[in-house]
């Protein structure tokens, strides 16, 4: 196995050619890579390039460092799918499953009435005098051809500086920040079990009052300020979320 990593960047690239050499398990005793000098050595890398990838790995719960014993190798960790701790996009958390993952956006439209627990999301007031108006879309994405996950996203119509185009081309935080004109610092999830409504049972083909894990998500910009919210609910048929949550010991 050729493993060396040839040509520039090296430190993108040292990750991945580090995981590889780990996933094919060659000269590894047990779970205990070697040193890095010979892992320098092996992969015709400098220490300094395996050190960055080991710090990369370590972060990701993938490789423990213990002093005086070395680094060793968490294959659960490797192996585990759908990590919704290092997988940001739903395109990427649906192949990382093995499936093939499409999406459809749809159903572009401005609300006057809003559901009163996402006004409260989003700092807004609405009432019969004077509604406030929402931009509101929904994306279905599909594992091989089947409903995956489905999303509705709501947009106050005074945060945005310029109206979308539905479907929108690139990453969703890239289309925040053009059309809201904001840089978004980051998002709250909370997790909240559910059940399938008629509608969602059509969107997503499952039983009605199937349980579900719904998804919500709240963008803040810089100024921590609530600029976007999202309603998400996963096919349990084919998605299995997970993460990885490192254990630290401390005393009472």
């Amino acid at each position: 196995m050729n493993l060396k990593i040839g040509g520039p960047p090296l430190y993108s690239r040292g990750k991945r050619v580090l995981t590889e050499f780990i996933r094919e398990g060659e000269s590894l005793k047990g779970s205990k890579l070697p040193s890095e000098q010979s892992l320098a050595e092996q992969l015709g890398v400098g220490r300094s390039t395996i050190r960055e990838a080991l710090a990369t790995l370590e972060k990701e719960g993938i490789v423990t460092k213990k002093h005086g014993l070395g680094n060793f190798v968490h294959y659960s960790a490797l192996e585990a799918k759908m990590r919704i701790d290092l997988i940001p996009g739903f395109i990427a958390l649906i192949e990382d499953a093995g499936y093939v993952a499409t999406s459809t956006q749809s159903n572009p439209h401005v609300e006057r009435t809003i559901d009163l627990q996402i006004a409260r999301y989003l700092n807004l007031t609405p009432s019969e005098d004077s509604p406030q108006e929402v931009f509101v879309f929904d994306r279905t994405y599909f594992a091989n051809g089947g409903p995956a996950i489905f999303s509705t996203t709501y947009i106050p119509c005074p945060n945005l500086q310029t109206l979308p185009a539905i479907p929108f081309q690139g990453g969703f935080i890239d289309f925040l920040e053009e059309h809201c004109g904001q840089e978004i610092a980051h998002a709250i999830i909370w997790f909240i079990p559910t059940l399938a409504d008629s509608r969602l049972s059509d969107i997503l083909q499952i039983d009605p009052t199937n349980p579900l894990i719904e998804w919500e998500e709240l963008y803040y910009t810089l100024e921590d300020r609530p600029v976007c919210f999202v309603r998400i609910f996963f096919n349990p048929h084919f998605m299995k979320l997970c993460m990885l949550r490192k254990v630290s010991k401390f005393r009472m």
